[in-house]
């Protein structure tokens, strides 16, 4: 029995796939009819439209089978996103038509969906900290529309439903999700493996080497197992240590991402190439590999750590654990993670202007990308602890205009709070004025609802706002955060006007390195006499400045 052929849209001249669903199947499929767009090109539409087909009768014949839609574990994801990487791979290895170019810019059409859907700005609503400062955004507004668009051009161009069918399985639709997910990473990898091939590189498939194996058992998520759940050890570390916000709100998802990815057994059972799987896993699914390495495996192994110091863990079997990722200097082009002088001339001249455009932000968030980098500027100070300072926390002692930072406002890192001189530049502009003027309460966030959650999320959706302001006026370099390199501009000039390392960690909150280095304090007046040394910021070029003069 022949297929029905794919249809021709007259207007657009693209292929259509239309198959309607069974009468007795559309309230378990949720629709009536399946349609996909299958491109211009008339003979991989038609090829298309087969597999489509076959894929369909198979997933309806099972469900009237009563046997429903294979289920997916993040594992088993991890191990089909495997077969089909060696399934595409053997495939297509041995064509002679298509040119290294030609496969890499399957990569390149696949990287302009991603890019023009959401921005990649590393600071948007997320909690940070400086290991974490290239982090990604796991979930963004427009997260829903980026997955669909990416879900449809790999099920394309990876043929992901003839895989199915010959491979027999069908899929539900929460499951094809996460198998896509799971394959983006297998997706690159085989592209670039068949580039080198066509290239006539017939050398060694290091990706394929570290795929886990194809599993005889029937993909379906097995009973969980008892054990020492690590669920469980979180919810008592969280009670017993009292880590701080930030650290709950990163840690608590990885660590349910985990549990969900070992399938609830115990910590007894886990060995270190779950763990390796685990952070594999993860990165195909969106996260960036510095939150993986530094942030996700970081909260798991300390879990095993806090359990096995304990005694619930006869042996800690990621205690030798390390990552396999390269170090981000190990690829960095650029030196240093401070801002280079243009770019923060340009941060602050558009930041000093920017009550200058009324009704562009309202009026917090203008307060806000008024004064939290010009802040940060002369303080080192972590953008989110700029940023929940309240009316409050400004004061005089001795003489010297302050904030304090403290947890009592939001959250403080080390969970000492600190009071830091406000540096000359930030008074003659106007700081103090503007907060004697300001009403009780946070400056630069408005707080919807209440309690520590309802401060934190204000907090760090002003963060990320920053942040994206920042990028849209130019300062776009992926090697650097850009509320956060604050702090590394800070330190560097401060090196070289000869601020002394202690001061320098005294003023920005860092903790003392050594233990020698704990005895004694900085005084609020050594910080002042510090920070007198500390030049003003320059918004004009020397040369620039120097012809104003006529020199």
């Amino acid at each position: 029995m022949s297929l029905p052929p794919p249809k021709r849209d007259s207007q657009t001249g693209r292929w259509k796939f239309r198959k309607a669903v069974p009468l007795d199947l559309r309230e378990r499929v949720g629709k009536q009819e399946i349609i996909k767009w299958l491109g211009a090109d008339a003979p991989k539409a038609r090829e298309a439209n087969g597999e489509l087909h076959l894929y369909w009768d198979k997933r309806f014949a099972a469900l009237r089978g009563g046997a429903g839609d294979d289920t997916l574990s993040p594992r088993d994801a991890a191990v089909l996103s495997g077969e089909w990487y060696r399934w595409f791979v053997s495939q297509r290895e041995h064509e002679g038509d298509t040119s290294p170019a030609g496969w890499l810019h399957t990569l390149d059409m696949l990287e302009d969906i991603r890019s023009s859907v959401v921005s990649r700005d590393d600071e948007s609503e997320v909690a940070y900290t400086e290991q974490d400062e290239f982090a990604q955004p796991q979930r963004t507004p427009s997260a829903g529309l980026l997955e669909r668009r990416v879900n449809a051009f790999l099920e394309s161009h990876g043929h992901v439903e003839r895989f199915l069918v010959e491979t027999g399985r069908a899929l539900s639709d929460e499951s094809l999700r996460g198998f896509l997910r799971t394959m983006l990473g297998d997706f690159y990898a085989a592209h670039r493996i068949l580039a080198r091939r066509a290239g006539r590189d017939f050398g060694k498939d290091e990706h394929a080497e570290k795929l886990p194996t194809p599993s005889s058992a029937t993909p379906t998520s097995p009973p969980r197992r008892k054990g020492l759940g690590i669920l469980d050890v979180w919810e008592k570390y969280a009670s017993t240590i009292a880590p701080a916000a930030s650290t709950v709100r990163r840690w608590a998802p990885a660590i349910k991402a985990f549990d969900a990815f070992i399938e609830g057994r115990g910590m007894e059972t886990v060995t270190p190439g779950d763990a390796t799987l685990f952070a594999d896993h993860r990165v195909t699914q969106g996260v960036s590999a510095t939150s993986v390495h530094k942030v996700e495996l970081a909260g798991v192994k300390r879990m095993f750590s806090f359990a096995h110091k304990r005694d619930w863990l006869a042996v800690n079997p990621l205690a030798g654990l390390r990552s396999e990722r390269r170090s981000n200097e190990d690829e960095r082009e650029r030196e240093g993670r401070d801002f280079h002088p243009p770019e923060y001339r340009a941060i602050l001249r558009a930041s000093r202007n920017i009550y200058a455009a009324p009704g562009r932000f309202e009026v917090v968030r203008q307060n806000a990308t008024r004064w939290v980098p010009w802040i940060c500027a002369y303080s080192g100070a972590r953008p989110g602890e700029a940023i929940q300072l309240r009316k409050e926390d400004f004061g005089i002692e001795d003489g010297i205009p302050f904030f304090h930072i403290r947890g009592s406002a939001g959250t403080v890192k080390t969970g000492k709070g600190r009071k830091t001189p406000i540096h000359r530049h930030l008074i003659a502009q106007g700081l103090i004025d503007f907060v004697h003027r300001a009403a009780d309460g946070h400056l630069f966030v408005s707080i919807k609802g209440e309690g520590e959650k309802a401060v934190a999320q204000a907090i760090d959706t002003a963060r990320g706002r920053l942040g994206e302001w920042v990028r849209s006026i130019g300062v776009n370099d992926p090697e650097i955060s850009p509320n956060h390199a604050w702090r590394h501009t800070f330190k560097t000039i401060a090196h070289d006007t000869g601020m002394s390392e202690k001061t320098a960690d005294a003023i920005c909150g860092h903790s003392p390195p050594t233990q020698g280095r704990k005895y004694g304090k900085v005084s609020l007046a050594a910080k002042a006499a510090a920070l007198a040394a500390f030049p003003e910021f320059a918004l004009e070029e020397a040369s620039a400045a120097l012809r104003a003069k006529g020199g």
